[in-house]
Parts: structure tokens; sequence; C-alpha cells
């Protein structure tokens, strides 16, 4: 019972690998005997002595109980509960330190094969090592309660299972089914036309390269066959397979097994958890079904690619996600260097996949085209004039059969293309995870296919010709220009840097589109009818919507505006624009009106656009990511001492910088505020990664991190994601994007001298740069040979990296000397006259107030009065309200008159519901001005001289002549040396020079200079 011998390891076998050692798997089975043995032996004396009390309680004697109290087995198990619960103790803090130890050699281990590994194996230990399986956070497991449709809850199981099938069969037009219905309903019912040429066929190595390409880790569809299958033989699957390909190829029959998908949910993250809405749909499609589409899907992508505008651009190869956040951005700096007015519009289309109108994009069949027709448009909530509009256009030539036409008017997809895509999209159905009704569904274009979005893409191209299409007749224009405002770029032909001098003609800016996500971009001659446009512009997109079908959502991260106002009157437009509404009106014929919300920033395509074509909140967005990244693997990867440096700066370059230069190719020049965030950044995960020891050196410079990381420094690593766009641009780049580049002189100009820094570089190292590089020279490298020039840019990172190590090494010769020559004294950075500043209580003096400020918030949580007064946007001194907190603090620091008048201004409402829109100018708030006693106002800065009421008042509190309790509540106010001194100096004039106080305050303030035997941080 009392058992302590040492655990034979070799008696239990290890779990879990190598990460539990053998004998900590015996200590621990040790340990868990013990606590079993100690919880019987305590259970078994509570049962004993609740039988005496009971016992004695029936006999009306203590004599059973005493006698138990007294017995020697009571006192031996006592001893025994006291010698386990020891022993146990004991144990148990060996068996934490045994896996704690344990757990240190498996990260070592997994540290060691990291470093030293090949590729393949280094990347499984990195992930291992930092456990990248992405776990859904911890909640507890409660009912699962659902609400139906009326708002009450269902009551039982089946009820939950009905809600959630009725809740996404309403997305597809679903409707119930049975495998005997599904089957009569994939009978081909009129002839099937097949490939013009045999050759249009796939053959049996494109099936088996797909098969062999695919993805891991994907979840299987209804057949649970899982895409490993055909990593692991994709020459057997694909024979296997291919007979049902060339079936759907030639007879234009799809097995029905093939058709459906098991739909699962997934909570969105906002929401309340018991309600439909807060969940999307995720279609599950089978691994076989997946491949054929994949392989059948460029027969759609060339008539996608050919038909569509140059700026819609998900799907197309070669198109970056970059080029249209960079269109968006680029167009705003372009009207704002222009002083013009402009507005972006982005539009969100609700569940745009599973709502989409198949007969629309792919045709239908004549021989069911009425009852299709009528289940996909059922559910849809529209008008009369909108059913009837849908119908109309659904018996119009389909978007498929357009695409690629000279004109929208003439056929332009093979036939058998056509069939091929009504034949994928006819007789489909899904059935939700855990249940086994089937629901037929009659809307969408099939999610998770890969002919989704380019189906999709069609007829998103059909709503806006046909948009288009109406504007011309309601202006009996010609050019939709002249009405829609669509900007028109100057462009002459040509793909330069160079600005455009003589333009040869004026490119149209469309609607710049990613899948479903849409932005049109607007201009207005003048301020005054920016708002107007707009709200034309959004009516009419979305009344092409519902004609087709599709819903516009409306909302700050839905649907909505970006405006900037600007020339003549732009002031009082923004007022009107930004004020108490913070929205547009936008009518619609056959809805009612909807308000448009304006935003001062909105999230297109992973990149925060703001009003101008501002940076500072995309940086924020981009620094937020990295140090996300960061933190997943700061304690196993950053800080671990079994990888090296530079390993550790490779890791870092992969993952980390990697989201922190998304899209850095396309950013504007930075300012200086920007570049310190993102230069900061960098440095400080550079530095992160050092692991600096707590006594060490603590003063590391640029160079120094640069060397000792082997990564480049900030401004090199913008260099070169500039040039790797710029190559993207090159070979990829469409017509508008490139004539709205050579429109912003600054990035245009930016470009050119990141190609003037990799000329510099490299022009002793590459002999056809040796002369100097031509712009002609740059774009036969990226178009012939696009390695080669990314080859080249690695090597003047290298040289980069080369040139810091250089200048550290000289660096730190000089550091040495320099304390050799002073025998190891520390050498002020700066001289004392030089400093003006000084932190009393770390006894530090620093030359500007800058730098002061910089160490008081990091050290001691220093803020300034325009930091603490401005907890809300109203000025309490003159009334005003401003759009941003921000604006309010600049205010403060420019303006003291305010902040001696702080709280003179009553606000008729201190807590308003809307927030001013930081667009919005500033505006006289609503209250009334009253009379403030000056000394009992609120923090003042501590600037022109001012003293601090703080430290004012705890020296009159002291009252004595006490100059250790005088000097402690000096060294206590962080305040700036000037403010520190002419509150000394105040209170001597309060108490005058005969009292006693008066000498010891006029040391204290002999006391408060910077060169006071204070080292200068320079």
């Amino acid at each position: 019972m009392t058992n302590s011998q040492d655990p034979d390891p070799n008696s239990y076998a290890p779990r879990y690998g190598s990460l539990v050692a053998k004998l900590t798997w015996a200590l621990q089975r040790d340990v868990t005997a013990l606590r079993r043995g100690l919880y019987r032996l305590r259970q078994h004396l509570r049962s004993q002595t609740l039988a005496a009390c009971f016992k004695a309680w029936r006999c009306g004697s203590g004599d059973g109980l005493a006698a138990l109290l007294r017995s020697p087995w009571r006192k031996e198990a006592q001893t025994a509960v006291a010698q386990m619960s020891w022993n146990l103790e004991r144990r148990g803090q060996a068996l934490k330190k045994a896996c704690r130890a344990d757990r240190d050699d498996y990260l070592g281990a997994l540290a060691d094969r990291a470093q030293q590994g090949h590729e393949a194996e280094a990347y499984r230990a990195l992930s291992r090592l930092m456990g990248r399986v992405r776990k859904k956070p911890f909640a507890p497991a409660v009912l699962p309660t659902l609400r139906k449709a009326d708002g009450t809850l269902c009551s039982t199981p089946e009820e939950v299972v009905q809600r959630w099938r009725s809740h996404f069969s309403t997305l597809e037009a679903g409707q119930p089914a049975t495998p005997e219905t599904l089957l009569a309903s994939s009978q081909r019912k009129t002839p099937w036309k097949g490939p013009e040429c045999v050759g249009d066929l796939p053959t049996l190595s494109e099936l088996q390269i797909t098969f062999a390409c695919a993805p891991r880790g994907k979840s299987a569809g209804p057949d649970g066959i899982p895409n490993e299958l055909g990593l692991a033989c994709p020459q057997r699957l694909a024979e296997l397979v291919y007979p049902l390909l060339l079936k759907l190829c030639v007879r234009g029959e799809e097995a029905v097994g093939l058709k459906g998908g098991t739909l699962v949910r997934l909570y969105k993250g906002r929401g309340a958890h018991d309600e439909c809405g807060s969940h999307r749909a995720i279609m599950l499609l089978s691994t076989l079904a997946k491949a054929i589409h994949k392989v059948l899907r460029p027969k759609i992508a060339d008539i996608f690619v050919k038909s569509t505008s140059k700026l819609q651009l998900g799907g197309k190869p070669g198109c970056s996600v970059v080029f249209g956040s960079h269109v968006v951005r680029t167009f705003l700096r372009w009207r704002a260097m222009a002083g013009q007015s402009c507005a972006v519009v982005f539009a969100d289309i609700a569940s745009a996949y599973y709502a989409a109108v198949r007969q629309l994009a792919v045709g239908h069949d004549d021989a069911d085209s009425s009852i299709g027709l009528h289940a996909a448009i059922e559910g849809l909530k529209l008008s009369h004039d909108e059913a009837v509009a849908l119908r109309q256009h659904a018996q119009e030539v389909c978007a498929l059969h357009r695409s690629g036409a000279p004109s929208w008017t003439q056929p332009g997809a093979p036939s058998w293309t056509q069939e091929l895509a009504h034949e994928l999209h006819s007789s489909t159905w899904f059935n939700m995870a855990g249940d086994t009704e089937l629901v037929a569904t009659h809307r969408g274009t099939r999610p998770g296919s890969s002919w989704a979005d380019v189906l999709f893409g069609c007829l998103l191209h059909r709503v806006l010709s046909h948009r288009n299409a109406s504007a011309r007749r309601e202006t009996a224009d010609d050019s939709i220009d002249a009405h829609a405002n669509v900007p028109l770029v100057p462009w002459d032909g040509v793909h330069t840097l160079e600005p455009v001098v003589t333009p040869t003609q004026h490119l149209p800016l469309d609607d710049v589109v990613w899948a479903d996500d849409l932005a049109m971009c607007l201009q207005s001659d003048s301020a005054d009818s920016i708002g107007v446009k707009v709200s034309a512009a959004v009516s009419r997109l979305d009344e092409a919507f519902s004609e087709h079908g599709l819903t516009l959502t409306y909302g700050e991260r839905k649907t909505a505006a970006m405006v900037c106002p600007k020339g003549k009157r732009s002031r009082e437009v923004r007022r009107a624009l930004f004020g108490e509404k913070q929205s547009v009106l936008v009518l619609r014929e056959s809805r009612g009106p909807v308000s448009l919300p304006l935003v001062a920033q909105y999230p297109y395509l992973g990149v925060c656009q703001a009003p101008c074509g501002a940076m500072q909140g995309e940086l924020h967005r981009r620094v937020g990511a990295a140090w996300g990244a960061f933190r997943e693997g700061r304690r196993r990867v950053y800080k671990s001492r079994r990888l090296s440096v530079s390993r550790k700066g490779q890791i870092l370059h992969s993952l980390v910088m990697s989201k922190l230069l998304h899209g850095a190719g396309s950013w504007p020049p930075l300012n200086h505020k920007e570049m310190q965030t993102f230069g900061g950044t960098v440095f400080s995960l550079y530095r992160a990664i050092l692991c600096i020891p707590h006594g060490g050196e603590q003063h590391v410079s640029l160079s120094d991190a640069v060397a000792r990381t082997e990564l480049p420094s900030p401004v090199t690593l913008i260099h070169a994601e500039r040039l790797r766009y710029l190559a993207q641009l090159v070979t990829s780049g469409p017509d508008v994007l490139w004539a709205l580049l050579r429109a912003d002189r600054p990035y245009a100009d930016a470009m050119k001298e990141s190609l003037d820094w990799l000329t510099r570089a490299l022009r002793n190292t590459c002999a056809e740069l040796q002369g100097g590089a031509s712009w002609d020279i740059w774009t036969g490298i990226m178009r012939d040979t696009p390695r080669r020039f990314r080859g080249l840019i690695k090597r003047a990172l290298a040289l980069d990296i080369c040139r810091h190590q250089c200048i550290e090494a000289l660096d730190g010769l000089h550091r040495a000397m320099r304390e050799m020559a002073n025998k190891g004294e520390p050498v002020a950075n700066a001289s004392f006259e030089s400093c003006a500043e000084a932190c009393v209580p770390c006894k530090l003096a620093f030359p500007t107030r800058v730098a002061w400020a910089g160490h008081a918030a990091r050290k001691h949580g220093y803020r300034n009065s325009s930091f603490l007064l401005a907890e809300c946007r109203t000025c309490r001194g003159c009334g005003r309200t401003y759009g941003s907190i921000g604006r309010l603090r600049r205010h403060l620091q420019s303006v003291s008159r305010c902040q001696e008048l702080w709280g003179s201004f009553a606000p008729t409402d201190p807590d308003p519901q809307t927030a001013p829109h930081p667009q919005c100018p500033p505006g006289t708030s609503l209250g009334t001005f009253v009379q403030v006693d000056v000394d009992n106002r609120a923090v003042i800065d501590s600037v022109h001289g001012m003293h601090s009421p703080f430290l004012l008042r705890s020296l009159q509190d002291v009252g004595a002549a006490d100059w250790e309790a005088l000097w402690e509540e000096v060294v206590g106010c962080i305040e700036p040396l000037p403010v520190l001194r002419a509150t000394v100096r105040l209170r001597m004039d309060q108490l005058g020079p005969l009292s006693p106080e008066y000498g010891t305050l006029e040391r204290i303030l002999l006391s408060l200079t910077p060169a006071v035997r204070w080292p200068c941080l320079g």
C-alpha cells in the first residue's frame, strides 16, 4: 500500500512515438496506481466512519464510534494515507519534471531536424515544432439549440435537422428527392451533339496528372475517397475513371453519384450560434467528380479569358490578385493628385455561387425549360417586374453561348462546350452531413467544382453588360462613359514607366472583378454631384443584379462606397455626406430605397483600401498579420537555442515576412511615418530572433541585425518586392493598370529607382549591365528568362547583406578601438550641453524631447495631456467635434488654449451612439459653455513652460523642509525637465525666500539639470 520502489522502465511500452520516454511512462503508471490506492483508502476510511456514526445514532451510544477512533486499524490507515500523500506529491513532482524534460528533448530533436535535415524533412519537422495544426478554440459543449424561421426554438433533433436542410435548400432552390427521381431526371431528353474533333477530348495522361497534383488534407465527398488515394496510385485510378470521363464527353451523361455532394456548415465567426444565417455552407464534392471537372476546365476557361473584360481578373492565368487592389488604390491616388472628386463602390453579392440562376449561364433544355426555370426562380423573393425580366433574360442566348463572340448578340462558345456545361449543372443534389435525406438543387454553379468560378464569371459579365446597355438606352448615347462617369485613362499603347506625353486613346476603367468581389470606380468633375452619381450608379447596378436573380447586401463590409470629394465646395460636400447619416440613399425601381454606407476603410481583395490611396491602415493590417504569424512559433522556433540565427532567419522570411510583404510591390512610396512603421516592424522581428540575453549588449544596429540574420534591410525588401511585382506586370499586367501606373508619377519614379538600385548592385557582376541597362533590356529579361530575373534579384539581395556585414565589421572594430582608447570607460554619445531633457528616476539625459518621450512612454508609461484628455472626439475647450481621436490630439497639441480651457464646454450628448465619420471635417457640437475653475481642471500638457498640477499638489502636501521627501515627490513625477523646473519655481514663488523649504527647493532646482552625472543617450 505504501510501495515506493522505482518503476521498471522495461515493463511498459512507449506511447506517442519518441515524445515520452519509457521511464516517464513507468513513472506515470506508478503515480496513477498511488493516486487510485490513496483514493480507495480514503473512501474506505470514510465508509467505516459513516458506519460507526450511523450505528451510534441507532443505538444511542457512542461506544462504537469511540472504539473506531481508538482502533489500531484506523491509526495505521491514517499513517498510510499520510505516507501515500507524501509519496504521491514527491512522485508527481518528479513526473512533471520528467515530462518537461521529455518535451524539451522532443522539441530540441525537432529543432535539430529543422536545422540539419533536407528540405522536405526540415519542413515536416518545422510544422511539428510549431504545432501548425489549426485547432478550434475551446468552447463548452452546450445543447445544439437552433431557431426556426419564426424565431421559436427547435424542440427535437428531427426539427433541428429539418431546419438546417430547409435553410440550405432555399439557397439552391432545393426540393426533396429520392434516388429514383434523381436517376429519372438525369436521363437525357435531347440529342447530344458531341465534340467536333477527337482532339478536344481530354487524354488519359491529363487525368493522371490531375490525380497526382491533388492537394493533401482535403475532406472527402459523399463517396469517401480521399485525394491521397489518387496521390498514391494516380495511374491506376485514372484508368478506372477515364471511361466515366469519356462517357460524359461523348454521350453527355454524368454519373448520378458524381452530381452531388455533402454539405457541411461552418460558423462565420459572428452572429448568434442558434441562427442559421450565422453559418455558411461548404459543399464537399466527390474526388472523382472534381478531377473530371478540372480536366475539362480548360475548355471553358479559354472562352472566359477571351470574352470577359481585362479587369475581370479572377480565374485568368498570370493575373495576380494584387492587380485588382493596385488598380483601385492607384485610381484613388491619381484622382487625388489631379484634385478631382472620385468614388469607389464595393459590391457584395449574397450567396453568389449558390444563388446564381443556371439557365442564365449555361442555358436549358427545351423539354423542361419552364419547369426548371420555375424551380430556380422560386424562393428568390423577386418582385413581379423582376421575375418577368428574369424570364425574358432566360429566353435569350445564355451567358456561356454569348461568351467569346465578336458581339454580345452573336454566339461564341461551341455548342459542345455549352451542352457540357449544361450537363454538369443539371440534376444536381446534396445531402447534409449526418442526414440521409437527398435534396435536388436547381440553382448555383456547383460550389466546390473548378467550373464554379468560371461560369459565375460569365454570368457576372452578362449582368454588367446588361447594365451598360441599359445605361446607353437611358441616355440615348453610344458611349456609356458620358453617363456612368467611367474614368478615362490616357494611353499611348506602350508598356513603360515614362509618363504619357501624347496619348493616342483613352482607356475606360471598367469594373474591377475578382470572383464575386466587384469594385466600380467613378469620377466627377465637381464635388457637388459625386453623391448623386454614386447613388445612380449603385441603383443601376442593383437593378441589373435583381433582374438576373442576384441580390446585393448592404453594410460597411458588404456593399459600400468610398467617396473622396475634391475641389470647390468639397468641405461642404464632406460635411453633408459624412455628417449625421454617413450614407447615400439609393432608389430602386422594383424595391424600396436602401442606404448605402460611406466607409473610410474597406478590405478589398485582402488589402485595406483608404481614401486617396492612404497606406497607414494597410500597414497596420500587415504588421498585425506579421506579428500574429510570429507569435505562432515565438517560443518553440524563434526563441529556440537549438536553431542557428541564420536558420531562424530563413524560417522568419518564409512564414512571417510573407505576411508583412503581401502586396508590397504595389505600395506607393511610403512617407516618413509609414516608413518608420514598416522599418520598425522589420527591425523588431529581426531583433526578436537574435535572442539577446537580459544582461547582454542591448544596442543592436540595423546593420548588425541584417548581418546576423542574413535578411535584407527594410528599404532593400521594398526594392525587391517592387521588382518582382514589375515582372508580373510586364508579363501579365492589363493595359489599364499600366496606364494608371504611368499616371501615378511618384509610384512610377519609385519603380524606376528600384530598377536603378538593381542596376547599381549588379553592374560589376553582370556583363549585360556594365554599361547601364535600358528599359528594353530589363523587359526582355523579364519576359524571356523570368527565372534569371528572379536570380538577379536574389544576387542583389545577397550583395546588400554582404555590404551590411562589412559595415557591421567596421563598426565593431571602431567600438573596440574606442573602448581601448578610453580604457573601457563608456563614452557618451552626446555632450551634456546638447542634452535638453532627462529622465530623473533613471538618471539618463536625452538630446531631444522626442527621445525622452519615447523612453518615458516605454519605461514609465508616460502620456502627455493631449493624449489623456482626448477620451472622446469632442474638444471640451472649443466645442468642436473631430473625425477621429488622433485629429483631436493633434488639435490639442497645436492649440494650447483649448487645454487651458478644458472642461469649459459641456456637450448636450456626451456619449453619442454614432461616432463621427473619419472623413467629416470638424464641426461645432451641440452644448453649452460654462465657467470652470482653472485650478480644478484636468491634466495640462507640460509644454510652453507650464507646470504640473500633480507635482505642485504633492509638494504642497509635504509641507516640510525634508530634502529626501521633496526629492522623492519630484522623482515620482514623470514629466519633461522644463515642466519639473517650472513647477519647483512656482512652489518657491508661493513660499517666498523666508520659508525654510525655499532653500531645499533651490537645491532640488539645481539638481534638475542633465549635466549632473547622467550619461546622455544621443
